[in-house]
């Protein structure tokens, strides 16, 4: 079924929500440091680690779904199902036994309907804008 918003709402709506979970993830381990203490210093050292975090999150989550929306885990996905299918009795009749290369082929043509992740990445590296701000601000001021 297709979505009845525009490709640019879905965008937004993806950023959105990734922008809101960072920041509350920011906002977590900020109410977690006693922040605001005396110290500019300290506060700057405060929000720079707070924005790593999600930073860092959005970043590394961005490029494992880029590698395996390349296929680098086909591999081990076809090893662990086949392995399952195995263990679990009946499985095997149930479902269709693929070769790898089937297996493969048939996960090639499931990535090209599915929308991309990019929107971790780049919120990421927003994130990452952001604790470099506090960073330079925190050795400026030392």
């Amino acid at each position: 079924m297709k979505s009845p918003l525009s490709p640019l709402i879905r965008n937004l709506i993806s950023y959105g929500v990734t922008i809101l979970v960072g920041l509350g993830m920011a906002y977590l381990y900020i109410r977690n440091r006693e922040f605001p203490v005396e110290s500019a210093v300290e506060n700057y050292r405060i929000l720079a680690d707070a924005f790593t975090v999600p930073a860092l999150l959005f970043l590394m989550f961005g490029a494992l779904l880029w590698a395996a929306g390349k296929g680098a885990v086909d591999g081990v996905s076809y090893a662990f199902t086949w392995a399952i299918k195995s263990l679990l009795p009946g499985a095997r009749l149930a479902s269709k036994d693929l070769s790898y290369a089937a297996y493969v082929e048939e996960k090639r043509e499931k990535r090209k309907k599915s929308r991309g992740f990019s929107f971790l990445f780049f919120c990421g590296l927003g994130f990452m804008a952001v604790t470099a701000v506090f960073i330079f601000l925190f050795y400026k001021n030392r």
